[in-house]
């Protein structure tokens, strides 16, 4: 006898499978020695969507690593990053280093002085910590300006807000 599939049917069975694969990838994230199976995505509640008041400052916090899903489009099945970020009142903000210089025009107020940053640096990395001598889940501190660092969005670019500063020490 000939049955056909139900969409209900069908929905289930992907589901299911879609679960298996998720546990697969996780089990394979323990084998493979993965740094980034602990690592927490982060919530649009933690994320950081305009700058801070003020937005240049001594910042102090505890380092974590954490993961953060991109998009560059509708179309985009989005990637995941791995992010050093500074963890403020319950708002996680990713880091990136600068030179004194273009710290400075941050905080005149300049936003377009990151375009011509001598480092060309991107968003610290979780393994990052260790060059800059602190470690996750150390608490530390900061001086530095509060900048869009990083746009993502499906429709409109949203921006992420983070922190830019020569160095980071223990607090």
């Amino acid at each position: 006898m000939h049955r056909a599939v139900t969409r209900r049917a069908l929905v289930l069975q992907l589901s299911s499978c879609g679960v298996a694969l998720a546990g697969c990838q996780r089990l394979q994230a323990l084998f493979d020695d993965d740094p980034s199976s602990d690592e927490r995505f982060l919530s649009a509640q933690e994320l950081l969507r305009e700058p801070l008041q003020p937005a240049t400052d001594s910042f102090s916090g505890v380092l974590e690593a954490r993961r953060f899903m991109s998009y560059a489009g509708c179309a985009d099945q989005g990637t995941a990053l791995r992010w050093l970020v500074l963890q403020r009142s319950g708002l996680r903000l990713p880091l990136r280093i600068v030179t004194a210089s273009t710290l400075e025009a941050l905080r005149a107020g300049d936003d377009g002085a990151l375009e011509n940053d001598e480092l060309h640096g991107e968003l610290l990395a979780p393994e990052d910590a260790a060059r800059q001598g602190v470690a996750v889940g150390q608490h530390v501190k900061l001086d530095g300006a509060c900048v869009a660092l990083h746009f993502s969005g499906t429709i409109m670019l949203d921006p992420v807000f983070g922190l830019c500063t020569k160095t980071i020490v223990r607090a």
